[in-house]
């Protein structure tokens, strides 16, 4: 195996699913904090996202039924796609779902040694982040499209 194939092995979380998960809530907390967006929650419902999430996460990326991340998904960027995909379809927070969608996946992916490279326009329409999390939302490409669409902008993170 090459050494740039296994810088872009699944990820597996084992053991630390929790954590990711209350990362991925913290960020969306942030995310809508931001834009003076703060429903109360009661504990019930607070328990309810946590658990959601704590399953989009695990499903990812965590060992399911025996089958380890790498036994499931041929590379980071399918995982994350197929993550993205349940993450905002799911509908799991009130508000931020797509926000919360782009900027947990793209964390997850800087952790895998990755940045993208996007143009950030301002207007929504032409901006590619912007349109692979709609399309993961929305159903518009298949896991397997949006993956290709990573890959096709991805960029190695040089550590010194």
């Amino acid at each position: 195996m090459s050494l740039r194939a296994r810088a872009e092995a699944p990820l597996c979380f084992d053991g630390q699913e929790e954590a990711l998960s209350s990362a991925v809530v913290s960020i969306h907390d942030g995310l809508v904090a931001k834009r003076g967006f703060a429903p109360e929650l009661s504990n019930e419902r607070q328990e309810e996202i946590t658990s959601r999430v704590l399953s989009v996460v695990v499903s990812a990326f965590c060992t399911v039924y025996g089958a380890r991340p790498e036994q499931r998904f041929s590379d980071v960027f399918e995982q994350v796609s197929v993550f993205a995909v349940h993450l905002a379809k799911d509908h799991i927070f009130p508000d931020g779902n797509k926000r919360t969608t782009l900027v947990s996946a793209l964390s997850i992916l800087q952790l895998a040694g990755f940045t993208l490279d996007f143009e950030d326009a301002n207007e929504p329409v032409c901006n590619g982040l912007y349109a692979w999390v709609l399309a993961a939302a929305a159903s518009g490409k298949s896991n397997d499209e949006l993956a290709a669409v990573l890959r096709n902008h991805k960029q190695e993170i040089a550590y010194a």
